[in-house]
């Protein structure tokens, strides 16, 4: 499924790696809806701290992007890519885990094709919710998996597309969100506000 959802890509391995610097997230007010980010990846992704104490990282994919004449180029103009996986404590591995990727491109025309392509990849075990759930970045793509419950949420800003995605026993995740119980703590709703981070740091980025 991960393969799937990182956009298959030619990517470096990167195991064991603890927790990258955190990127801060100011105000964007100057943002415009046209500007281009231009910040690696890996500056928009979730990071180890937008987590509660207990998790870790599992393992981070980074794109290597072509530069020799025999190299396949990318169908979308893809500059930077970036995927992490979070273990959440006592679950190592398995489905509780957090995914972040975010993919960033030449242009948003090219974004918004590998946007369309991405939504297209996501394996059949995941049913597209018929709308983006409430507080969802605008013109999100929820995917919930009926087995488990667990929830891939995929949106573009600008020039970039991000996916968050939560599993069904990611409990620790409560600790940190508002109310702490009951719809609070569901997949969906983790998913929802995780993105809600990657989005205010893809805004921000535009903005500069």
């Amino acid at each position: 499924m991960l393969r799937r959802t990182w956009l298959a890509a030619p990517f470096v391995f990167i195991a064991g790696c603890g927790r990258i610097e955190e990127w801060s997230m100011p105000p964007s007010p100057g943002s415009r809806p046209d500007a281009l980010v231009s910040l690696p990846a890996q500056r928009l992704a979730l990071v180890l701290a937008d987590l509660p104490v207990g998790f870790d990282v599992g393992q981070e994919l980074v794109s290597v992007t072509p530069t020799g004449a025999m190299d396949p180029p990318d169908p979308f103009g893809r500059l930077s890519a970036y995927a992490v996986i979070f273990r959440a404590p006592g679950n190592r591995g398995h489905a509780g885990d957090v995914v972040s990727s975010v993919n960033a491109y030449v242009g948003m025309t090219e974004a918004k094709a590998a946007f369309a392509s991405w939504q297209a990849a996501v394996p059949g075990n995941y049913r597209r919710a018929e709308a983006p759930p409430p507080g969802a970045p605008p013109g999100a793509a929820a995917f919930v998996q009926a087995a488990d419950g667990s929830c891939l949420l995929g949106f573009r800003s600008h020039n970039v597309i991000a996916s968050v995605r939560v599993g069904p026993t990611t409990v620790p995740l409560q600790a940190v969100t508002r109310g702490g119980a009951g719809d609070s703590a569901t997949p969906v709703a983790q998913a929802v506000r995780l993105a809600a981070l990657v989005l205010r740091r893809i805004d921000a980025g535009a903005g500069r």
